[in-house]
Formats: structure tokens, C-alpha cells, sequence
């Protein structure tokens, strides 16, 4: 039995969660019990079940046929911050399962990459072949490979982060912290303007969209 939130932290309702089951089964669990009425506007977008990941201070949404007992096997279990909210999404429609790309997609730009904490560095910044690399030009000359999105997935940045740009994401891995040497090389934090913010998180969650499809064959 798992506590999922609705809209908010003060409401929520208890789910039972099983190995097989999937996003989309806890939120039509949920229906069934009343809870997710037509109470907001339809530009709010579509009913997601949210990985809440409080201890780092970011969410993101599950697309509809992922497993959330995987993400909870994730949670550090001593800290217990972290929880499943269900709120409404502008992104359930790129998130769904007819919207998977056929091919990876492929993105560049120039972002704000903090490479320690506190120090923002800018770099150019490209998405191909399900992966992310760093440059410090756009010619893509001596480009440093970051993470595979077969094991990392994009986060809103939701706690209050002092940042030179106002759109602030993440990518993290879905795995376990205490499976990384290193644990700068489990989170990645970047900055930039709305529009292009919006435009990165798009793709990557798409990227990934489409590795869960073709690696992990999750559908």
C-alpha cells in the first residue's frame, strides 16, 4: 500500500502498488474512487501520476506505462521525502504512448550547465543517439559525453535554485545514488530562458520516451 497524493500534499488516497503495475493503473485506481474530476481547465493539460523527488528538490512526470515501483526502489528508503503525486500536465499529450518518436530525437543549444555547486558554466549542449554532450562551442568539436538517457530521465527543478537563467531542469538517473562512484555523475542541473527551457525538456523526455520503447520494451 502506497500513499499517492492528488494536487497537493494534503490530499491523497492509498494505492496498492505491485511490481506490474503500471502509472496508468494507479490513476485509473484513483478515478475510480472519485478523486480526479474535470476541476481544472482543460489547458492544464491531462492527469499524470509525478515522481515528487523532495530530497533533490525536482519532479517529473511517468509516462502512463512506466513502473512506479521501479522509481520507488530508487528513493533513498532512510530519508523517506520522496512521494507520487497526481496532478494535471500539458505534457501528457507528448508523453503519451501514440506520441513516441520513431527515431531519437536530436537537439543543440546553448545552456547554463552548473559544473559544481554554484558555479554555472555555459555550454553547448547537444542530444543524439539518446544521449547528452557537452561542448563549449557549437561546432561540437571535443565534446564530453554526460549521460544515456537508457538510464537517466528530465526533471523540473522545483525548489528555489539560485540560477543565471530564469528555466531551470535537470537530468537524473533513475537508478539508485549508492550504485555511483561519483555522485556528481547522478544529477546534472542546467539553466536557461523559458521557451528554450520548455524545448529541452520536451526532447529529452521524448528521447527517453522512445528508449523505454526500443531498449527496455516497457509497452
Amino acid at each position: 500500500q502506497q500513499r499517492v497524493f492528488v494536487g497537493d500534499m494534503q490530499r491523497f488516497n492509498t494505492v496498492e502498488i505491485r511490481p506490474q503495475t503500471r502509472a496508468g493503473d494507479i490513476l485509473d485506481a484513483v478515478a475510480r474512487q472519485g478523486e480526479l474530476k474535470d476541476e481544472a481547465l482543460s489547458e492544464a493539460g491531462g492527469w499524470m501520476l509525478w515522481e515528487i523527488a523532495q530530497e533533490f528538490g525536482m519532479e517529473r512526470p511517468l509516462r502512463n506505462y512506466e513502473l512506479p515501483n521501479e522509481v520507488y526502489a530508487s528513493w533513498n528508503s532512510n530519508t523517506r521525502m520522496n512521494a507520487f503525486m497526481i496532478k494535471r500536465t500539458p505534457l501528457a499529450a507528448v508523453l503519451a504512448r501514440n506520441a513516441i518518436p520513431a527515431s531519437s530525437p536530436t537537439f543543440g543549444g546553448y545552456i547554463q550547465w552548473e559544473s559544481k555547486r554554484g558555479k554555472w558554466t555555459k555550454r553547448w549542449m547537444e542530444l543524439r543517439e539518446h544521449s547528452l554532450w557537452l561542448c563549449k562551442n557549437n561546432t561540437g568539436k571535443d565534446s564530453t559525453f554526460l549521460c544515456s538517457l537508457s538510464n537517466f530521465d528530465c526533471y523540473y527543478v522545483s525548489r528555489l535554485h539560485k540560477a543565471p537563467k530564469p528555466f531551470v531542469f535537470a537530468v537524473k538517473s533513475t537508478d539508485n545514488l549508492t550504485l555511483f562512484e561519483n555522485p556528481a555523475d547522478y544529477l546534472h542541473i542546467f539553466a536557461c530562458d523559458q521557451n528554450d527551457g520548455s524545448c529541452w525538456m520536451e526532447r529529452i523526455l521524448l528521447a527517453r520516451s522512445y528508449v523505454l520503447h526500443k531498449e527496455r520494451t516497457v509497452l
